[in-house]
């Protein structure tokens, strides 16, 4: 395998991730690499799978890919060795991995090589362990006990920050860099909005409040779909949707749920939309009602489109809204209904001008720019061995 020349006047990153399939921790690295600086940095992909929905946008970059072509679930020893091999012959001075078993390999690689550093990529921040089978829950115990030998651990938000240190992860070496949103790709476009309406059958006088996340139980669909029976009961014309890829038994037992609520005809379960910018133009309101967050995307990139938000007061969400949205408690089905009922009692121009105002705050608080530079002050500042917020 041929591998970039090494330019000794650029910092050399390999970021590790395992697919660059459509999802959140993939869309932020290719927001990153975008825009870094590429006299400063030499920037390498490493995954261990080829393909992903989002190849072709990261190869538009110019960034090398390098696949690991694990074979499956079971190749460990035989893949660890190919990881090793390479970063080996690449000699990256940091190594930045994203999510928990890059995060674990990441670690394990260092105790070989001794001289890169180390920095984890945690993007989540409340985990009932509960809820998850045994290798979940050994992986995130592995992935607290090897933070202490990182050299750095980059978190995206501060309810992550908060969790993590109290489960037992290396405090002193964590810090908070928030997501970027691309106010280029997210932005207010009604046309979009219409047509997605139009595709999904839904009149363009009818209110629309939708959940886009992928079907988790921290997500709360369940909490979400209370809610809507309740708002329904009094505003029948009003049409729920979720959006979101995951487990079909989970997506039935939403059905069913729906069913049982009598809200069937209020209801639409979609799958994951390629074109999400014309998901969120076509709501009225943007409901998140996690159990735990870190920093979500589906809030900011709806806030940036110009959509209001109602959401629970999980990870930094409240954060994100801050005062031009509706914050509620964790599970509280009646408060989140009655918070979705006044968000639709607001005029269509009281809702744009608090749609304007929300997207005023993405470009001013996180925007991509600030996060691209607070990355890069970090990676610098770890080559000299300081750590700081």
């Amino acid at each position: 395998m041929i591998f970039p020349p090494k330019d000794p006047q650029k910092i050399r990153v390999v970021f590790l991730i395992r697919s660059l399939f459509f999802g959140g921790a993939e869309r932020q690295l290719l927001t990153l690499v975008k825009d870094m600086n590429n006299d400063a940095f030499d920037i390498i992909i490493l995954c261990y799978y080829k393909g992903g929905e989002l190849e072709a946008e990261f190869l538009k970059t110019g960034i090398p890919i390098i696949s690991l072509e694990k074979s499956g679930r079971w190749d460990v020893f035989p893949f660890f060795s190919k990881l090793f091999r390479i970063l080996r012959d690449l000699q990256p001075e940091i190594l930045h991995s994203y999510l928990s078993m890059s995060n674990i390999l990441a670690v394990m690689v260092k105790g070989i090589m001794g001289k890169v550093k180390v920095i984890l990529g945690v993007r989540h921040a409340y985990m009932d362990l509960t809820k998850y089978d045994l290798l979940t829950r050994l992986v995130y115990k592995m992935e607290m006990w090897l933070s202490y030998f990182a050299d750095l651990i980059i978190v995206n938000s501060y309810a992550g920050k908060s969790n993590h240190i109290r489960n037992g992860f290396a405090s002193k070496k964590m810090v908070v860099i928030p997501n970027g949103i691309d106010t280029d790709q997210y932005y207010p476009s009604p046309a979009e909005g219409w047509e997605m309406r139009d595709r999904l059958g839904i009149s363009h006088k009818v209110q629309v409040v939708g959940l886009v996340g992928r079907l988790d139980p921290v997500k709360d669909h369940a909490t979400f779909l209370k809610a809507a029976a309740e708002v329904l009961r009094k505003k029948p014309d009003v049409k729920f949707i979720c959006v979101g890829d995951g487990d079909a038994a989970y997506r039935a037992s939403l059905q069913n749920l729906a069913q049982d609520l009598g809200i069937s005809d209020g209801i639409i379960l979609l799958t994951g939309q390629k074109n999400i910018r014309a998901v969120y133009n076509a709501l009225d309101i943007l409901c998140s009602a996690s159990i735990g967050e870190s920093f979500s995307n589906a809030i900011a990139e709806a806030m940036a489109c110009g959509v209001p938000c109602v959401v629970t007061d999980a990870g930094d969400s409240g954060i994100l809204v801050e005062d031009y949205g509706t914050v509620v408690p964790v599970g509280d089905v009646e408060n989140l209904a009655a918070g979705l009922a006044r968000m639709l009692d607001l005029s269509e121009k009281e809702r744009h001008t608090l749609g304007m105002k929300n997207r005023k705050r993405i470009e001013e608080n996180f925007s991509v720019d600030r996060m691209v530079k607070r990355t890069e002050i970090a990676l610098i500042n770890l080559t000299k061995g300081i750590i700081e917020e």
